[in-house]
């Protein structure tokens, strides 16, 4: 699927984001190393998938920056978005293609991938199986693998998944994580990943905890301690709710 490049590291400075005069994300400072898998671990309603948002530009900061490899965000032009970033949405809902023509409705350097692209990230996968089946009609697991290829045959940068383990079996969750690891160590892809799974938190490169829209801590993934999720889930470490 290409060389391996460089990932591009991502900065946020001081970034607040929010709807209709609500604050959802205020003053998050951290970053994201650069071809490595870095989780944005909270709870519901802490502002991951905002920042994901943010990112592919669906909403606009209220103050603060975003950086990818060195350049403003917000000094991009919508159009120049898919030069630097991907992003898979936690759903796809129901597309009717095939999962080949789903892998293919991405775009690589301005433009679209054709077939070869598309089977050889599905292959990459381990999953060309799946290539003439109806995407409406695998399991979610299986979509979410595809939904992963279609990612590394897009080729960008940075790759944004948002909630990719959601509702999946230990077994799933395990090959999807996977999938995005061996995409960052393969491509030097930068992927950030937005959820509340502990597990996947724990196999990432990097954490970004955010409680209540704000980064509680920020490092690689071992500062993921018993003592911090029970902060992070307002539970006791006997697993009572406060």
């Amino acid at each position: 699927m290409g060389n391996k490049r460089s990932g591009y590291a991502i900065r946020f400075d001081g970034l607040s984001l929010g709807y209709g005069g609500t604050m959802v994300i205020s003053n998050l400072t951290a970053q994201a190393p650069g071809g490595k898998l870095t989780s944005l671990l909270g709870r519901n309603g802490s502002g991951k998938t905002t920042v994901l948002r943010a990112m592919v530009k669906h909403i606009l900061p209220i103050s603060g920056a975003i950086c990818i490899g060195g350049r403003d965000l917000g000094a991009l032009d919508v159009s120049d978005l898919p030069r630097y970033l991907s992003y898979t949405p936690s759903e796809a809902g129901n597309v009717g293609l095939k999962c080949i023509d789903v892998v293919s409705s991405g775009k690589r350097h301005g433009s679209w991938i054709n077939p070869k692209q598309a089977l050889g990230a599905l292959k990459e996968l381990a999953i060309p199986g799946l290539s003439n089946k109806q995407f409406d009609e695998i399991s979610t697991g299986q979509k979410r693998l595809v939904l992963i290829a279609r990612a590394m045959a897009i080729g960008a940068p940075v790759a944004l998944f948002d909630e990719p383990t959601l509702g999946l079996d230990p077994s799933n969750r395990s090959s999807v994580v996977r999938a995005i690891k061996d995409m960052s160590a393969r491509h030097g892809t930068t992927a950030i990943v937005a959820t509340q799974d502990t597990g996947l938190a724990a196999m990432s490169d990097w954490l970004i905890a955010i409680k209540d829209g704000e980064a509680m801590a920020s490092g690689p993934a071992r500062i993921l301690t018993r003592k911090m999720l029970s902060m992070l889930y307002a539970v006791s470490e006997g697993g009572k709710s406060r």
